[in-house]
């Protein structure tokens, strides 16, 4: 779950930095249409991006705290 989460917040980073250079290239080319479009699209790439990066944090530092609580216990 763990490398699922931090590649899915290196998948939507990377979308969220395209988006932008994607849209300026298409500026010169086509004019300004769709602009609002891909502009939702990358901050919302990057909203879930955060989002699954603060979760793959907290999941560790859960994980560590587990750790640290059972460490003395064994199973019988």
């Amino acid at each position: 779950m763990i490398g699922l989460l931090n590649l899915g917040s290196l998948v939507l980073g990377v979308v969220a930095w395209i988006l932008p250079v994607v849209n300026l290239m298409r500026y010169k080319n086509q004019g300004n249409r769709n602009w609002a479009f891909l502009s939702i699209m990358s901050i919302s790439a990057c909203a879930i991006s955060l989002c699954l990066h603060i979760l793959l944090t907290v999941t560790i530092i859960l994980n560590a705290i587990t750790l640290i609580a059972y460490r003395d216990k064994t199973s019988k």
